[in-house]
């Protein structure tokens, strides 16, 4: 039987968890989520989309997201969430 690996370090771990308790606590301390654990394939897609939209409508990728779940804007200069973004997005559209 396979020993169960933290997703992040490669530690072995109780069964039916994906990440060890260290870097659980480590990842909420810095408001991060651990690697593997950012998007479902559903949000990667939602994602993808937004990226490609913005990007054809500035002319240039506009939204990055990070390792840590936070997206950095270049409309806004700052960090924020993925929610946070596809606001800002739509704001500029409302005229």
């Amino acid at each position: 039987m396979a020993d169960n690996r933290c997703i992040c370090c490669g530690e072995i771990i109780p069964e039916g968890m994906i990440a060890c308790p260290n870097c659980l606590v480590v990842s909420k301390k810095k408001d991060e989520l651990p690697l593997g654990m950012m998007l479902s394939p559903y949000e990667q897609g939602e994602w993808d989309m937004f990226n490609l939209i913005t990007s054809v409508n500035y002319g240039k990728q506009y939204y990055f997201l990070e390792s840590n779940g936070m997206v950095y804007s270049r409309e806004s200069h700052k960090y924020m969430t993925r929610e946070e973004a596809y606001e800002e997005y739509l704001k500029g559209w409302e005229h």
